[in-house]
Parts: structure tokens; C-alpha cells; sequence
């Protein structure tokens, strides 16, 4: 299917993800997605797009303990469990 712009599209950036949703685009986490459920979407025809924030850090993450101190800043106000 190809991707216009006015198609339908959903994003979900927590919990499980409901893969069901009738749309043409998709935007997922991807600490939250399995490799199968991204096959399901592509067997379908939709285009999946994996969120990323960058330039903070989230202490839910798995790499969260990747990074040393000296390169942790603030917390982020409006969302108390990152820092940039």
C-alpha cells in the first residue's frame, strides 16, 4: 500500500500496543512491540515507524545503567522519569 498523506494512523508509546487499530501508519515503542507483532503489521500492509527519544534518558529503559553520571543532566519537568 503506498503512503499518502490523510491516511489514518495511531501512536502508541505505552504498554501493550494494540495492533488491531485500523490505520495505515503506526508509531511504537520499541521496548513494547515484539518482532511478531511488527510481522503482523507489515503482512498487513502497515507501515510501522519505532519511536525514539533522543537526547534523554529513561530510567525504565534496559540501558538505563549504560551511561555514566557525568553525562546525565536535569530531570525533565514535565516528565519526571527522564533527564536529559
Amino acid at each position: 500500500m503506498a503512503q499518502t498523506s490523510g491516511q489514518p494512523w495511531d501512536w502508541q508509546l505505552s504498554g501493550t500496543p494494540d495492533i488491531t487499530v485500523d490505520v495505515a501508519v503506526i508509531d511504537l515503542d520499541p521496548d513494547e512491540v515484539t518482532a511478531s507483532q511488527i510481522a503482523s503489521l507489515k503482512a498487513r500492509g502497515v507501515y510501522t515507524i519505532c519511536y525514539v527519544s533522543v537526547g534523554t534518558l529513561e530510567d525504565w529503559r534496559s540501558d538505563v545503567d549504560d551511561f555514566p553520571s557525568i553525562v546525565i543532566g536535569r530531570r525533565y519537568a514535565d516528565w519526571p522519569d527522564e533527564a536529559f
